[in-house]
C-alpha cells in the first residue's frame, strides 16, 4: 500500500473515531488530537488498537512514540514505519 493510499486510510478511520461534537472539523494530518479533535491518551491508544487490527502491525512496539504523539500525521508516520517491518 502506498503511503498515500495508507494516510486515506488512517484519516478515515480516525475521522470515524471523532467525537460527535467536533464532527464538523475535518481530519487532516496537520489536526491535533487532543486540542483540535478532542481526542485524549485514551482515545488515542484506541485508535491505535483499532490501526492494528485493520493493517495487522504492530503499533506498539513503537509505544514511545505513540506516547509523544500530538498530531494526526505522528499517528501516520508510526503506522507507515510499522508496515515496513512487517514480514
Amino acid at each position: 500500500m502506498h503511503s498515500h493510499d495508507m494516510q486515506a486510510k488512517l484519516i478515515a478511520l480516525i475521522g470515524a473515531r471523532i467525537p460527535a461534537y467536533v464532527t464538523e472539523r475535518k481530519v487532516t494530518p496537520e489536526v491535533n488530537f487532543r486540542e483540535q479533535l478532542n481526542i485524549d491518551s485514551l482515545g488515542l491508544l484506541s485508535i491505535a488498537f483499532e490501526i492494528e487490527e485493520t493493517l495487522g502491525v504492530d503499533m506498539f512496539s513503537y509505544s514511545e512514540r505513540l506516547a509523544e504523539s500530538r498530531t494526526v500525521k505522528d499517528l501516520i508516520d508510526i503506522a507507515i514505519d510499522a508496515c515496513k517491518v512487517m514480514p
